[in-house]
């Protein structure tokens, strides 16, 4: 009887390995990750667009790019899955101009990796009042990033639309993130 049990074992785990899925995961949650882009700039509005920063009338872009690498070692690696939510952003005046009475709105915007001309919503913001120094936007948290990130990191850009002129200034970018992360582990150490 002791020689079914080993048996009884392997015949489970080859059953387990022809089922396709994997033999061995860790999940992990992080519900909070919080990613900061200092010093970003942000053009000038002069009431004319400039083409190759233009997104329209009265609407200038300026791109961001977010590495999520330093603060999740594991994103990136082979046989590891993400769900990756933004759950929050905002955009805080470091220099340049005294309030954001100019920008009637702004939007975050991710690149599709798989098509750069494709690129979906995040996160907005419409103003609703004056003399706003900073603000913060709930993003959409039903939208999984995972498929806009390029190893650890995804390309972004903050479309702001100007209903005033504004001379160029420099924000803080940050945003929050949740995360689970699905690490195939038997795979991941060659089980």
């Amino acid at each position: 009887m002791r020689r079914s049990k080993p048996t009884l074992l392997a015949a489970a785990l080859a059953f387990l390995v022809a089922c396709g899925g994997p033999l061995l995961y860790v999940e992990v949650t992080i519900p909070e990750l919080d990613v900061t882009l200092p010093g970003q700039t942000v053009p000038a509005f002069t009431g004319t667009p400039t083409p190759d920063i233009s997104c329209g009338p009265n609407c200038l872009f300026t791109e961001l790019d977010y590495d999520l690498g330093d603060s999740v070692p594991l994103l990136g690696e082979k046989n590891v899955t993400v769900d990756l939510r933004m759950t929050q952003m905002n955009l805080k005046i470091d220099a340049g101009v005294n309030d954001l009475d100019g920008v009637k709105s702004v939007t975050l915007k991710l690149v599709d990796p798989a098509d750069p001309t494709r690129m979906i919503t995040a996160a907005s913001y419409y103003r609703t009042t004056r003399h706003v120094q900073s603000f913060t936007v709930a993003g959409n948290a039903n939208l999984d990033l995972g498929s806009y990130l390029q190893g650890t990191k995804f390309k972004g850009r903050a479309e702001l639309i100007y209903d005033a002129q504004t001379p160029e200034f420099t924000a803080t970018v940050g945003a929050r993130f949740s995360l689970v992360l699905k690490v195939d582990y038997g795979t991941y150490v060659g089980l």
